[in-house]
């Protein structure tokens, strides 16, 4: 305060200084770190020659990534797609995310301590601001996801589905007529009776009620609590 009160007019203009000064540091360490993750991403993609291939063991039986139960038949292309797996995410163009982007960023940094929120705002918003700028979607995936939708609209016109396979990782290509008589066929040889009523909202009254008795879960006087009343829906 001493030295604020003996710059007069002049602390304004200093303070003014200080945060330039500071928000071109964090730029700086942004930039670094941003080169150091795209310099790692490239080494990860660039093919290991040096690896020794006879230390890799095959394994014994390989198991099929995607069963098919039908007739329809696949190109080769379109397999190569499937076999991908169900958690393959594809990248979207940016103007498809970017406003929910913004909200989870904004929510986060809402999260800081106050005196770091500002820096890293201006981190973030130059962060999206490059992002919208390449408005583009990766070629490659781009072209997945019109085979994708090929794929999409053979399964609808053949009354057909994927599903995940009960005892591997694979996925399994079945007419919706055949799973659904596998899985009446499964519930009566177990004797699984049929409910009236959905028990979810019973058991999550429940739930909720004894979480906010126990202290030892949720700390009552903490700003952010858990507020949604039903589960999410899965199906």
């Amino acid at each position: 305060m001493e030295g604020a009160a003996a710059l007069n007019g002049m602390w304004k203009h200093a303070l003014a200084s200080i945060n330039n000064t500071i928000n071109q540091i964090m730029e700086s360490r942004y930039q670094s770190m941003n080169t150091k993750v795209i310099n790692l991403i490239k080494k990860q993609e660039t093919p290991q020659t040096h690896i020794t291939h006879s230390r890799i063991k095959p394994p014994i039986s390989a198991q099929p990534k995607v069963i098919n139960l039908t007739n329809t038949k696949f190109t080769q292309e379109q397999m190569k797609i499937l076999n991908l797996g169900p958690q393959y995410a594809l990248e979207q163009k940016p103007s498809t995310y970017i406003n929910e982007l913004i909200i989870e960023t904004e929510n986060a940094i809402k999260k800081l301590e106050p005196k770091w929120q500002n820096k890293y705002r201006h981190q973030a918003a130059l962060r999206i601001k490059q992002i919208k700028g390449n408005d583009k979607q990766n070629p490659l995936h781009k072209w997945q996801q019109n085979l994708i939708n090929i794929i999409k609209e053979k399964l609808n016109n053949e009354n057909i589905m994927i599903t995940k396979a009960d005892k591997s990782k694979a996925i399994v290509i079945i007419h919706k007529k055949s799973l659904h008589e596998k899985i009446t066929n499964f519930l009566q040889a177990n004797n699984i009776p049929r409910i009236t009523k959905d028990p979810t909202e019973k058991y999550n009254k429940q739930i909720h009620k004894v979480v906010q008795q126990c202290k030892l879960i949720i700390n009552k006087k903490a700003p952010d609590q858990p507020t949604r009343k039903s589960p999410p829906n899965l199906m």
